[in-house]
């Protein structure tokens, strides 16, 4: 560590030139950056949500969301499935992989959905 110290003390002016460069890079390396305020992101999930009233959360599991599994279990790039049920609702959360086009996911879903014979009473798929 001394000698690092006695260098920097002998030479001044390279410590002082090593420091602008240092900065000047840096001031560079700002303004080259491409950065955006709001990046277009593609977040690899959907969510899809049923509302069922008067249903009990086991009532909307077995009713609504077992068909909506079967229906979602033949889609591709579908990394994981999460299936939650409350009193009045099933919720079903998608996630794909980083791959996948969530624009042709959106489309693979409600063609999936399509084929889901819903209990009477069940509001159509958000």
């Amino acid at each position: 560590m001394n000698s690092f110290i006695r260098f920097s003390m002998k030479n001044v002016g390279v410590i002082f030139l090593a420091m602008i460069a240092i900065l000047a890079a840096g001031f560079y390396s700002s303004l080259t950056m491409k950065m955006e305020d709001m990046p277009n992101v593609d977040i690899p999930y959907l969510s899809v949500v049923v509302v069922y009233p008067g249903a009990t959360p086991e009532q909307a599991l077995e009713d609504v969301g077992k068909p909506i599994e079967q229906a979602f279990s033949s889609l591709k790039n579908v990394k994981n499935l999460y299936i939650s049920s409350g009193s009045d609702y099933t919720a079903a959360t998608l996630e794909f992989n980083l791959n996948q086009s969530m624009d042709q996911a959106e489309k693979d879903v409600n063609s999936a959905l399509a084929t889901v014979k819903l209990p009477e009473g069940a509001q159509n798929p958000k």
